[in-house]
């Protein structure tokens, strides 16, 4: 008997009896294996040693088996709450980046329409000036009635600069991805025709409009309006120099979806830059004259809203196409504007 096992008298069913003890530590596991049996002698007693060892070792190396199964979902369980985590940091990392690239977009147009707009805020300033010194001239003659009609008209004028700057203010705001709200999609083109209005005017492009209304979106008011900017601003871009440009505006439902078409008669988009026009700083305008954003960010924009933005060419010029889907009462997320 070696120094794990010894002979005990044990109390048990056929009275006390003398067994052999024989004990095994597992310090690693924590466990102790515990063997009584009939003491033997000779060959006998060899090959019940030998049983009893290779029991212990099967045990053993199960202990040992278990034990690694465990290390090793535990391994799996934290690499994949670090995954978890790096998408979640890369997911919002991209979230940053598509709102600094919205903004950017935004900025560009706006730095576009400056020269258009500056005149746009210059021309009721001029006319205000020319009607105070009226006014002051109707003061000193004691035309006092003529003077509280002419007072009426310098109303006008502040109200229509202060329309337009406001609007200016909101659309150049910087606002965060994932607003939703119920929107009149005829209300917002309503707004980038008017903040596209002096462009307009000064290229004298005629507008055509086929507008179905109301025509109820889910989405953010200032992208929305963005992408309408974006692609009237194409579109204006594209008629440049044509004896007699016209944009035409189309907005029809379409089964589940508000169909919104910008044409053009500017010749159209060259078919091996058609793949092209969605992707990020791709242009074929001159250097300093557009970023190559505008129609990329317009795109991510339509996309997260469940709809889709494309390009294609008719007889005469360009087609953008917008596809919405219908906002109806039924979807609570949206508050009524």
């Amino acid at each position: 008997m070696g120094e794990n096992s010894h002979l005990r008298r044990v109390d048990g069913p056929n009275g006390a009896e003398d067994l052999l003890w024989e004990s095994l530590a597992l310090p690693n596991e924590g466990w102790t294996l515990h063997l009584l049996s009939a003491p033997q002698s000779g060959n006998a007693a060899r090959d019940a040693s030998l049983a009893a060892g290779g029991v212990w070792l099967a045990l053993v190396f199960l202990g040992l088996f278990l034990h690694q199964r465990w290390r090793l979902a535990r391994l799996r369980q934290r690499s994949r709450a670090e995954l978890e985590r790096l998408v979640e940091q890369r997911t919002a990392d991209l979230r940053t980046a598509q709102d600094g690239l919205v903004q950017a977009a935004k900025l560009a147009a706006l730095g576009q329409m400056s020269a258009a707009l500056a005149h746009e805020i210059n021309q009721p300033l001029t006319a205000l000036r020319m009607q105070l010194a009226s006014l002051r001239l109707l003061f000193d003659q004691g035309q006092l009635e003529q003077a509280r009609a002419a007072l009426a008209r310098h109303d006008e004028l502040l109200q229509r600069m202060s329309a337009l700057t406001s609007h200016l203010k909101t659309y150049a705001r910087k606002t965060p991805g994932g607003n939703r709200e119920r929107l009149e999609l005829g209300g917002v083109l309503d707004k980038a025709l008017q903040l596209l209005a002096p462009n307009l005017r000064q290229a004298q492009v005629r507008i055509e409009q086929q507008v179905q209304r109301p025509a109820w979106v889910s989405g953010d008011a200032i992208r929305l309006e963005q992408v309408l900017v974006n692609l009237l601003s194409n579109a204006l871009d594209a008629v440049g120099g044509k004896a007699e440009p016209y944009i035409r505006l189309s907005l029809q439902r379409d089964g589940e979806h508000w169909l919104l078409e910008v044409a053009d008669n500017g010749g159209g988009i060259a078919e091996e830059h058609l793949a092209k026009v969605f992707d990020a700083f791709f242009t074929t305008k001159p250097a300093g004259a557009g970023l190559g954003i505008g129609l990329a960010v317009s795109a991510a924009i339509v996309g997260e809203l469940g709809g889709q933005l494309s390009a294609a060419n008719q007889d005469d010029g360009a087609l953008f196409s917008l596809r919405l889907p219908i906002h109806t009462p039924e979807d609570r997320p949206c508050a009524d504007r």
